[in-house]
């Protein structure tokens, strides 16, 4: 095998050839009626069971909601629930299903800009005990895709069922840049306020999702939008997933390779723009966050200073003039007061989310960008073992140590092995493509979302400084007018 240089695939047409030694017609007559394409079954995964009799049955001999995120380090994300609680989701779950309004499939809705589904996460509920609490968040789903039962639904699902359907769209769809949902949150997580940016942070990141042209067809966002009996649904998703799961499949996340040496200059280039761009979103979080304190100890220093100008207007007992003057001096104050608890709540929900999402979408970027070099060690590891298999066989037949009837099966495993270097390949350069695709798409959709937010905060700022000017303008006249 020649070592590793800047285009790795120089030598594949030269040293994966199939053998030619072999002569016998009937062999060769064997060989050529083996049919490598021909696919394999595929899961069937639009037969899982959805029968809400079947799920309330299947339920009591599983655990629930005890699929695998990989994420259970808070309480949030504990799938360890006492079975009086599922039942009680399952029964909200119910309820909920069978108030929400059915539309036929064949029934044409409209969806606002064009999009493809139109969800809201809404109405956060606490449930659990103090121990073992979490949010259940109601899903309702708008959708003209046919693959579904219906265009309408409404489902329950918690923050770790979000984290499962993250890491599963990552795995079905490399080279895609998955919009992630929001970080975990070990303290504070069960106060309103940060229930409620998490609500929307969740919202926002299924939208971009199911609008995606690709991951809009994945059969694990299916599942998650529509599934009346999650948990079951997901062990079987597994078990489906764990049976079709080939060799090749592994190979990326187990084998060590060489160094990779990047052969595209586009790719090194926009690295180094990432890397750029995260280190100026992270300094923009700094100054936010430092201008939010500010904004917060400044406006519990003006609620201090209206108390204290309510308290001197009252010395003022023989002068009404001057007791109306502190006393609107006070009313200003707490005008201003209350102006900066909605620029820094504006903060929280608008420009600063919008940094903080890029944030996380900037790690699913670099982690697409380390799947590709996974996907070149596949191409590594499966030309190391072609290489084997091809050196052992032309070895074996040289000393005559392989019998003519085990030809044909020697000439079909060297051959199914040629075709998963050549697969290896093809699948390397699609998501090299995609990549690129996905990168332009982030530059376009990332000036537009922050446009948006600067244009949010922009009129929070001015309205909230139109309305203090007035104040001052108002109070300037009356104190002519006193004086």
């Amino acid at each position: 095998m020649d070592s590793i240089d800047d285009n790795p695939f120089a030598d594949l047409q030269s040293s994966f050839a199939a053998p030619k030694e072999v002569k016998e017609d009937d062999i060769k007559q064997q060989f050529k009626e083996v049919s490598l394409d021909e696919p394999s079954p595929a899961n069937d995964d639009s037969k899982l069971d959805n029968d809400p009799d079947y799920a309330q049955e299947t339920i009591k001999e599983s655990t629930p909601d005890n699929h695998n995120d990989g994420t259970n380090v808070v309480n949030d994300d504990d799938d360890n629930e006492s079975l009086s609680e599922r039942k009680r989701s399952l029964s909200l779950q119910q309820s909920q299903r069978h108030t929400a309004s059915v539309i036929p499939v064949t029934e044409t809705i409209k969806l606002p800009n064009g999009n493809t589904y139109d969800i809201s996460v809404s109405d956060p509920q606490k449930i659990g005990n103090p121990a073992n609490s979490y949010v259940l968040y109601t899903i309702r789903t708008f959708t003209k895709m046919p693959a579904y039962r219906q265009n309408s639904m409404t489902v329950l699902r918690r923050y770790s069922d979000f984290l499962w359907l993250y890491e599963n769209l990552c795995k079905n769809n490399p080279g895609v840049f998955v919009p992630p949902p929001p970080s975990k949150q070990a303290y504070g997580r069960f106060k309103m306020d940060f229930i409620e940016q998490r609500r929307q942070a969740l919202e926002k990141c299924l939208m971009k999702c199911a609008n995606h042209p690709l991951l809009s067809k994945d059969e694990d966002l299916k599942l998650f939008l529509e599934s009346d009996s999650f948990a079951v649904d997901v062990k079987q998703r597994q078990l489906d997933k764990a049976e079709g799961k080939s060799v090749l499949a592994s190979w990326g996340s187990s084998i060590i390779g060489p160094k990779f040496i990047e052969s595209d200059e586009w790719f090194d280039s926009e690295k180094q723009r990432i890397d750029g761009l995260e280190v100026q979103l992270k300094a923009l979080v700094k100054a936010l966050q430092n201008v939010s304190a500010q904004r917060y100890d400044l406006a519990s220093s003006l609620a201090e200073y209206s108390e204290s100008l309510l308290e001197l207007s009252r010395q003022f007992i023989h002068s009404d003039e001057l007791t109306k003057l502190f006393q609107m001096l006070a009313d200003l104050s707490a005008q201003s007061k209350r102006g900066l608890d909605e620029l820094v709540k504006n903060d929280a929900s608008s420009f600063a989310a919008t940094v903080d999402e890029y944030m996380r979408v900037i790690g699913s970027i670099k982690n697409t960008f380390s799947t590709r070099i996974k996907l070149y060690h596949d191409i590594r590891a499966a030309e190391n073992s072609y290489t084997k298999k091809k050196t052992t066989y032309e070895k074996q037949k040289s000393v005559g140590q392989i019998h003519q009837y085990n030809i044909a099966y020697s000439l079909k495993d060297l051959a199914a092995s040629e075709h998963s270097v050549h697969e290896s390949k093809r699948e390397f350069s699609r998501v090299s493509i995609l990549i690129k695709e996905e990168m332009a798409a982030f530059d376009k959709l990332r000036m537009e979302d922050f446009k948006v937010s600067l244009k949010d905060l922009v009129s929070t700022l001015l309205k909230s400084q139109r309305s203090i000017h007035e104040s001052w303008l108002n109070y300037e006249r009356e104190l002519k007018v006193i004086l």
